[in-house]
C-alpha cells in the first residue's frame, strides 16, 4: 500500500499559488502583505463570535488566501460560508478554501 504525500497544508498552499495567479478581484484589491482588510477581518471576528468558533480555525495560508481578494468579494465568500453552519464542520479552514476556489471559479 501506498501513502499519500498530499498534506492538507500542502493542498491549500497548492492552491493558494493558484489563486494567486489567477485572481482578478471584482473589487480592488487587499494590500499584498496577505493581512485582511479591516471591514473583512470584523466581520470574520463576528462570525466566529456568533457562531462558536476560533480564529485559530482558520491557518494563515487560508487568512492570506481570503485577504487576496477585495473586501466585498471578501464578505460575499464570509457570507457563503457562515450560510452553511459553520460550526458543524469538521475543516473549517479547508472548506472556506473550496468556497474562495469555487467563487474564482464562477467569475
Amino acid at each position: 500500500s501506498t501513502q499519500s504525500t498530499w498534506a492538507p497544508a500542502a493542498v491549500r498552499a497548492s492552491l493558494a499559488q493558484r489563486f494567486k495567479q489567477s485572481t482578478t478581484p471584482s473589487s480592488p484589491p487587499a494590500q499584498d502583505t496577505g493581512v485582511l482588510d479591516p471591514t473583512v477581518h470584523a466581520h470574520l471576528a463576528v462570525l466566529c463570535e456568533e457562531h462558536n468558533l476560533n480564529m485559530s480555525d482558520f491557518d494563515d495560508v487560508t487568512l492570506k488566501q481570503l485577504a487576496s481578494f477585495g473586501p466585498t468579494d471578501g464578505l460575499t465568500i464570509l457570507n457563503t460560508f457562515s450560510s452553511n453552519d459553520p460550526a458543524s464542520l469538521r475543516n473549517k479552514a479547508g472548506f472556506l478554501v473550496s468556497i474562495m476556489k469555487n467563487f474564482v471559479q464562477r467569475r
